[in-house]
């Protein structure tokens, strides 16, 4: 018999995981060649979907290439593939290479700081995260797989959240907004539908581990949600700078590079058009700035509720990186189907 996870059988949920890797990796193609424009400039493109691809400024890149934000987050799957675990020192050794040797796509610059110290042989594994001072949005898509893993359950997610995270960050509000990401896309890849009480208290259960405060923040989304995008964003702005958390005045214009914002905003997005996912990537897209991390936590979480049929397959095939993406996501699938069995035998 199939195992069943809140209402969705096995085959479901391989859908749900694919789409949701698949759908990560459609919105940061979709952004990557407009990251940095404004708010303003972006709110021209009415629908991203329809729009399609567009080729980055420089002309080096083909229409579908991804960033480093899908490089990352598909180094990381292949890692646990290989391992059959979470695995901080494998994960950095699938992540070295791509640094190392120039095959990354516009890398972040935190992320490409804290790997040249493992490059280098200056440090290891366990002591190349960067301190405090550094909470930029860089290792949120290597949390995705992290959470598909876990889909329907939480055990040893705080673990494996921390494993996949610190490599490059230890601060406890970047490991927070990758929890709250890992919380939610684990919720919604389970469900056949989406119900808000059980959405949050999947995210805070996750969240909250890491840091309590961030955690507060989300716990307060039934009343953002009543506000508008804009009095919405300037309240989430208002929560961080409480944090100690400054993310600058041009928010609106161009959302920064910032993860406890990026991830409350992508949240925020999420449950705004949970079902509709090109009005969600269009949303995303929207925001200006840092939009390469937002449409792709976006398109993971849409993907990852509305499955692999909600994607358009033209656009699928036109993406640089999808036969192989593909493949590593149902491997990840048969991974999470023998984790989830002796889950249920032990139990």
């Amino acid at each position: 018999m199939k195992p069943t996870v809140l209402g969705l059988q096995a085959d479901q949920i391989e859908h749900r995981i694919v789409g949701a890797l698949s759908g990560a990796a459609l919105g940061d193609a979709f952004a990557f060649p407009f990251k940095g424009h404004s708010r303003a400039f972006l709110s021209t493109v009415s629908d991203v979907v329809k729009a399609g691809f567009n080729r980055h400024p420089s002309n080096f890149f083909p229409e579908g290439q991804v960033s480093d934000e899908t490089q990352c987050m598909r180094a990381t799957t292949q890692a646990i593939l290989e391992q059959e675990t979470v695995d901080a020192e494998v994960i950095s050794e699938f992540l070295i290479p791509l640094f190392r040797d120039g095959h990354i796509v516009d890398p972040g610059a935190e992320t490409l700081k804290a790997l040249q110290g493992l490059i280098k042989g200056r440090t290891s594994f366990e002591s190349s995260g960067l301190d405090s001072e550094h909470i930029s949005s860089d290792p949120l898509s290597r949390v995705l797989p992290v959470a598909l893993l876990h889909a329907g359950e939480s055990q040893n997610l705080e673990e494996d959240i921390r494993k996949a995270i610190s490599i490059t960050h230890l601060d406890d509000l970047v490991l927070a907004s990758a929890a709250s990401i890992a919380g939610a896309l684990s919720y919604v890849v389970t469900v056949p539908e989406i119900f808000l009480g059980d959405f949050l208290d999947a995210t805070i259960e996750a969240t909250r581990p890491f840091h309590s405060g961030f955690a507060d923040v989300i716990e307060d989304f039934p009343r953002l949600l009543s506000m508008t995008e804009y009095r919405a964003f300037e309240q989430m702005a208002q929560a961080l700078e409480r944090l100690e958390i400054s993310i600058g005045e041009d928010y609106w214009s161009k959302v920064p590079n910032n993860a406890p914002f990026q991830a409350l905003i992508s949240l925020y997005l999420f449950l705004r058009s949970p079902f509709k996912l090109g009005q969600l990537l269009t949303h995303a897209f929207h925001t200006g700035g840092e939009i390469t991390s937002m449409c792709t936590l976006c398109g993971a979480l849409g993907g990852g509720l509305k499955g692999l049929s909600a994607l358009p397959e033209v656009l699928l095939d036109q993406l640089s990186e999808s036969r192989d993406l593909k493949k590593e996501a149902r491997g990840l699938f048969l991974l999470w189907k023998s984790r989830y069995k002796d889950l249920e035998s032990s139990s």
